[in-house]
């Protein structure tokens, strides 16, 4: 996208991409928005593996952005010159030298209620950016450090961020800015992986991402609960999932068919889903390999590691498209 573009995306995809710089969005000077989308497994090799922003006043709101590669910096979101507004996202899982959460300089950019965390990596890297408005966010337990600056030096980010110097409304450790750095406890729910641990859905504890957003907006329309109770008042921070009803159909009929190179899994589902393939090489169950992501019903899979020639087990699931 070049100056001058300001294109809208909604509930969107943009899931398994690979580019130069920008694996699911590059936008050299253009606007316009990407929101409750799902932007996840590109590569860049370069910088912006999930978005890259050059000049570029984008809003991106209640997205998730996560598993995305960058060889180079910015692994979830690559920002240079710009003062996009991110608000409402999660990010996590993402990969890149720098950055691997967002990566940002020059500019002003305005992050404000997202959770960016276990990324692989930095969260937030800053390179000349005292301008930027970092508030409400959960910033946590990303690899390489979770505020990060050029050459060590703070006056790179906006004064005192990162410094647990307050107390937010919940009671919890924040700096000034009302960024926390606890980790989200995050639950898994029909459709999502990044519902918030809630006790009254259920769970055992609270996630401190309950209500510490910023009490002047309102919250995304969706939930953060495996009950899919919205969310109101105080918003919570981070990705808000569509209020889904019953769980989806399940899966059938999965067949599994080995070639001299490669072995081809189909199945049968009621509908539209985003369906997520895992493999193991044992029959523990454990299924902890992700081999592909997919909004087909048939996928080829080459005999590549952990997918072994001789022997396997494959699991097929399915989510909600968002």
């Amino acid at each position: 996208m070049f100056g001058g573009a300001a294109p809208t995306l909604e509930s969107c995809l943009l899931i398994g991409s690979t580019a130069r710089a920008g694996g699911a969005w590059a936008s050299d000077g253009a606007s316009g928005s990407v929101q409750t989308s799902r932007i996840e497994g590109n590569s860049a090799i370069s910088v912006g593996a999930g978005f890259f922003l050059d000049s570029s006043p984008i809003l991106l709101q209640n997205n998730l952005i996560m598993n995305n590669v960058s060889l180079d910096d910015g692994g979830g979101v690559w920002i240079d010159g710009s003062s996009p507004q991110l608000t409402f996202n999660t990010i996590s899982g993402n990969s890149g030298v720098d950055g691997a959460g967002v990566f940002m300089r020059f500019g002003a950019p305005r992050l404000t209620n997202n959770i960016i965390a276990e990324n692989i990596g930095d969260g937030i890297y800053f390179q000349i950016v005292p301008s930027s408005v970092i508030r409400y966010n959960c910033v946590a337990d990303n690899d390489s450090g979770n505020f990060v600056m050029f050459a060590n030096n703070p006056s790179q980010g906006p004064a005192g961020i990162g410094v647990l110097d307050s107390v937010n409304a919940n009671g919890d450790p924040c700096d000034r800015y009302r960024n926390i750095v606890l980790s989200p406890l995050w639950v898994t729910g029909t459709g999502s992986n990044y519902y918030l641990s809630n006790t009254s859905a259920g769970n055992p504890v609270n996630s401190p991402c309950i209500n510490a957003g910023d009490s002047l907006v309102a919250a995304p329309i969706g939930t953060t609960r495996v009950d899919f109770v919205g969310d109101s008042g105080i918003p919570d921070q981070g990705y808000h999932a569509p209020q889904l009803a019953p769980p989806p159909p399940p899966v059938t009929n999965l067949v599994i068919q080995a070639d001299t190179d490669s072995v081809k899994l189909n199945w049968s589902y009621d509908g539209l889903g985003l369906f997520r393939v895992k493999a193991d090489s044992s029959s523990t169950g454990s299924f902890l390999s992700t081999v592909a992501v997919t909004t087909d019903t048939t996928v080829t899979l080459p005999y590549t590691a952990p997918i072994h020639p001789t022997k396997g087990f494959f699991e097929v699931t399915v989510e909600p498209l968002p």
